[in-house]
């Protein structure tokens, strides 16, 4: 453009100015400078232009993929989903919800229940705190076990449609008295109670079985009653009326002496009321424990511990363990029996000292002991034999020679007649040596006095024939130097 009549055109003043095409920009503008003016309209597949122009191919690509679409218009109600060979399809929104092209989706009614809430029960994340549910929104118009299995502390719009629907049976406020039973739901899983307390789900009770009903704590079982009223403590099968999976504990009824743990057991009703039992002592010093055997003994057995609570049967008469008496051992009308025994071990013997006591000498024989060493046999005849130096009496008994007088004036041994020294023997003094080992006819003696010594040779004066059982009494009177001797022989 030019002529002498052009002063200014988009702020350009040349006489001459020039129009020309750009795709400059993210949207169409003109541009004026240098008298040049410029129309810029950017292509639409440049990227960040927000509207411009697009190329034949663009269109034509474009244009193909509108064909594509059934009928390229779209009817009231209806969307395009792509079908299995990934064609764009028309379906029109219909069934329980339905889409107008305002854009509202309609729900039908009565559509909603359990099935169509994933975890199949109506929590308060399903219910909006402000949510007025009449019973029009109901199947059948009533609130009963379908539409809410059980109300755990609901205080809402909900609770006042429910109390609306109250028929005396139960009222929320407790206005109404009951005039009908509850029916609780059939739930035999103990961690989710058909009545359970607010705060406190899984502790209440449950139906475990037909007949039968429980009691849970913390969601696992503690008590149950069967269909026959049989007591179950941590067992769902009781076998008897009361089934106890655990430990028992029978505490004191009171704080008197007499009143420790008490189990009784009564007798036949038809025998009266009488009852036996255990009792625990009023005072024990540290928990004991007893494990029974696991058979029953034989006939006349008792029970014994080990000391560490483990009781076995034994024989009552076995003599088994340590017996000591704190008190009078009455015997009774029964013998006390011990072991045979020996010089080292007598069957009866001193505390402290095993080797000194009371065993059998043999067959109706008794011995006693000392230091292990035998010192006195009693024999089935009544023959006292003496082992050593042992005095009783005015006798003392010597087992071996020399026999000695210094004790006694009498002196007993169980040896036969032989060679002998006698020693300390008193001037007047009268003696006796009485000798048991029979079949002797003479004693050939050295007396040893206080005033000299003197040696005779003894022969029995009495005419009878010496055996094993013969016993000799030797008698002896001493005056000065001398000493006179005679000896007597009898037969046992």
């Amino acid at each position: 453009v030019s002529g002498s009549g052009l002063t200014s055109l988009g702020g350009q003043t040349g006489s001459t100015q020039t129009f020309t095409a750009g795709s400059a920009g993210v949207s169409p503008y003109i541009n004026s400078a240098a008298n040049i003016h410029t129309l810029n309209i950017p292509l639409a597949s440049t990227a960040a232009v927000t509207s411009g122009t697009i190329s034949n191919a663009e269109y034509n690509i474009f244009s193909n993929k509108l064909d594509a679409v059934v009928g390229e218009t779209l009817n009231n109600g209806s969307l395009w989903i792509g079908n299995g060979s990934n064609q764009a399809q028309e379906v029109f929104v219909y069934g329980d919800a339905t889409l107008n092209s305002s854009g509202a989706l309609t729900i039908a009614a009565n559509v909603i229940d359990s099935n169509k809430i994933m975890n199949d029960s109506l929590v308060d994340a399903d219910i909006n705190v402000s949510a007025n549910i009449s019973t029009t929104k109901l199947a059948n118009g009533l609130v009963d076990n379908i539409e809410f299995g059980y109300l755990n502390g609901v205080i809402s719009p909900i609770q006042t449609q429910l109390d609306a629907k109250g028929s005396g049976d139960f009222m929320a406020d407790g206005s109404v008295s009951m005039t009908g039973p509850i029916n609780l739901i059939n739930n035999s899983n103990p961690s989710i109670p058909a009545l359970s307390f607010d705060g406190d789900a899984n502790t209440g009770l449950f139906h475990s079985a037909a007949g039968q009903i429980g009691f849970s704590n913390a969601g696992n079982m503690s008590l149950l009653i069967d269909s026959s009223g049989k007591v179950g403590l941590g067992t769902f099968a009781p076998s008897e009326k009361l089934d106890v999976e655990g430990s028992i504990l029978s505490g004191p009824k009171g704080t008197a002496a007499g009143e420790a743990g008490t189990i009784k057991f009564e007798e036949l009703a038809a025998n009266g009321t009488n009852t036996v039992g255990f009792r625990a002592p009023d005072a024990v010093t540290a928990n004991v424990l007893w494990q029974l055997p696991n058979a029953d003994g034989t006939s006349g057995q008792v029970l014994q511990t080990n000391g560490a609570g483990v009781l076995s049967w034994t024989s009552a008469n076995d003599n088994l363990g340590n017996h000591m008496a704190t008190q009078d051992l009455l015997m009774n009308s029964y013998a006390l029996k011990i072991s045979a025994g020996g010089a080292g071990s007598p069957g009866i013997s001193v505390l402290g000292s095993s080797g000194t006591g009371i065993f059998s000498g043999g067959t109706n024989s008794i011995a006693i002991a000392t230091s292990g060493t035998k010192r006195l046999e009693v024999t089935t005849q009544g023959e006292v034999f003496a082992f050593g130096p042992v005095v009783s009496g005015n006798m003392m008994l010597q087992s071996s020679p020399p026999f000695n007088f210094s004790q006694s004036n009498i002196v007993y041994s169980n040896l036969s007649c032989g060679t002998y020294p006698i020693h300390n023997l008193k001037s007047g003094g009268q003696y006796q040596l009485i000798l048991t080992g029979g079949t002797s006819s003479a004693c050939t003696l050295t007396f040893f006095s206080d005033n000299g010594v003197t040696a005779l040779t003894v022969k029995k004066r009495n005419f009878v024939t010496s055996t094993a059982a013969s016993t000799v009494l030797i008698n002896i009177t001493v005056f000065g130097t001398n000493a006179i001797a005679s000896m007597e022989e009898y037969n046992n």
